[in-house]
């Protein structure tokens, strides 16, 4: 008996939980990009990481086409969700942010991570096969970054890290409407 309720209460959870991310919905003027968001959300919460939207530009100003907007949010925040599963001793907390400021539209992922060792590393982050990954997960190929620094340029944009106490961001900047 007791095995049935544990299995009715996991169904009810999960349909519980993808009801309430399915009727998630963020002012973005790309149903792809609202898609990826959802998507990173749910991927996310299942591994016990808290992903907070602050939305406040719909990005349809930024100089840029939603596949390309896709690809550099989804690897921003994939490699957020990935150091924060590699440093289990900080806070399991993503925040975007996107905003308009001096005529740029901008995208900001921060998560709590290991300063110290990025400092190390932010020199090379945006090289070619450069990975700070390396026999931690298997899937990397140190193309991540690299692949979204050359979109960003092929848009006239720019991305930055910054770090800000015990956070680390990644700030992609474009002009509007390619000014």
């Amino acid at each position: 008996m007791q095995k049935k309720y544990d299995e009715c209460k996991k169904f009810i959870d999960d349909l519980l939980r993808k009801t309430i991310f399915s009727n998630e919905t963020y002012p973005i003027n790309s149903s792809a990009v609202q898609g990826l968001l959802l998507a990173f959300k749910e991927e996310a919460f299942n591994k016990g990481i808290e992903v907070d939207y602050e939305i406040r530009s719909s990005l349809s100003k930024a100089n840029c086409n939603s596949l390309d907007l896709n690809c550099i949010i989804g690897n921003m925040l994939q490699n957020a969700i990935e150091d924060i599963e590699l440093e289990n001793k900080y806070p399991k907390i993503i925040l975007l942010k996107t905003y308009e400021k001096n005529h740029r539209v901008f995208i900001k992922v921060t998560n709590y991570g290991d300063v110290k060792g990025f400092e190390e590393h932010v020199d090379k982050i945006f090289n070619k096969g450069y990975t700070t990954k390396v026999n931690k997960i298997k899937t990397n190929e140190g193309l991540g970054l690299f692949t979204v620094q050359k979109i960003i340029e092929e848009n006239n944009s720019i991305i930055y890290p910054l770090i800000e106490g015990d956070t680390i961001s990644f700030v992609v900047s474009f002009p509007i409407g390619g000014e």
